[in-house]
């Protein structure tokens, strides 16, 4: 676990930062509240220990500021220990106040800080563990519906700001009902459990998979293009067409892939349209025979978006 350490007291600092590594944590420093932020944002960081009086910024701004990026950016959530020689009752009121999970008076005991320190790791641990579970299908272990809106929402967002394009391909499987119907529901978990694990190993980190509903997924590509998100989808094919040969039942339900593309900006800077399109791409391969993929632009008559009113 990365703790961020930011006091502009050198000595407090290094004595801080040994006594956490001997702990096995990771230890990013900070010596003023702006370096602090700097580092905040590029680190990953999962406890902070702010000291409240530094330079440049301190720590109760610092607080702040983290707060705000969590909410702004669904950032993970980051326990915040302030460290300082105030010991008010309204100091401690302003600290938890403006965001702090925790109050260390200066100079502090060295094993009642790593004791808070470990409750502030199982809180984090305990968070994580419950989000992970509110955003994950049981079944596949990719992510749910429920995570693919938010996640959609929060890729446009950077898309927009970073000026660079983003693809949703919706994918169905063909001839899934058929194979429940012939093999039983144990056999047809088996197969979408087989399938994420498909859709994982041909995606990038950075794409964002999830389970869409029943025998239907979605992929969320930033910065690809439709063409390219196609080609995705058609490795995702020919590893779903391998798996099905490998099966002595295929003959008797044969499984194929159709799959609907749409674009942002190009067919749609609006999330919800994007996800209408992607379905109606998707849909009109169906149409058109399945085990195919349509870009949005494709269709032959491009469907009318939803309203944004």
């Amino acid at each position: 676990m990365k703790i961020l350490i930011a006091d502009d007291d050198r000595v407090s600092l290094l004595l801080l930062q040994k006594l956490l590594e001997a702990e096995s944590y990771e230890v990013v420093t900070a010596s003023d509240g702006k370096d602090a932020w700097e580092k905040y944002k590029n680190s990953n960081v999962s406890i902070a220990l702010l000291d409240w009086m530094m330079p440049e910024m301190d720590g109760i701004e610092l607080c702040q500021q983290i707060r705000e990026l969590e909410s702004s950016e669904n950032e993970s959530y980051c326990y915040i220990i302030m460290v300082t020689a105030k010991t008010e009752a309204e100091d401690i009121t302003k600290a938890m106040e403006v965001g702090a999970d925790d109050f260390v008076s200066k100079p502090y005991d060295k094993q009642v800080l790593t004791s808070r320190i470990r409750a502030g790791r199982r809180i984090i641990e305990g968070r994580e563990k419950l989000k992970q579970l509110s955003i994950t299908d049981e079944l596949t272990q990719l992510y749910n519906r429920r995570y693919l809106f938010g996640s959609l929402k929060l890729e446009l967002s950077r898309s927009q700001r970073y000026r660079y394009c983003l693809s949703l391909a919706i994918l169905d499987i063909d001839g899934f009902k058929a194979y429940n119907d012939t093999y039983g529901h144990l056999q047809g978990d088996e197969l979408l459990k087989s399938f994420a694990s498909i859709i994982k190993a041909e995606t990038r980190e950075s794409d964002i998979a999830c389970r869409y509903g029943g025998d239907e997924f979605a992929i969320i590509m930033p910065e690809t293009d439709a063409a390219q998100a196609r080609k995705v989808v058609c490795r995702i094919s020919l590893e779903l067409e391998n798996l099905n040969r490998a099966q002595k039942m295929a003959t008797r339900a044969p499984l194929g892939l159709s799959a609907g593309i749409a674009q942002y900006p190009q067919d749609t800077a609006d999330e919800e349209q994007l996800v209408f399109l992607a379905d109606a791409a998707l849909y009109q391969s169906k149409r058109l025979g399945k085990a195919r993929t349509t870009l949005a632009s494709e269709m032959e008559s491009f469907p009318k978006v939803l309203s944004t009113n």
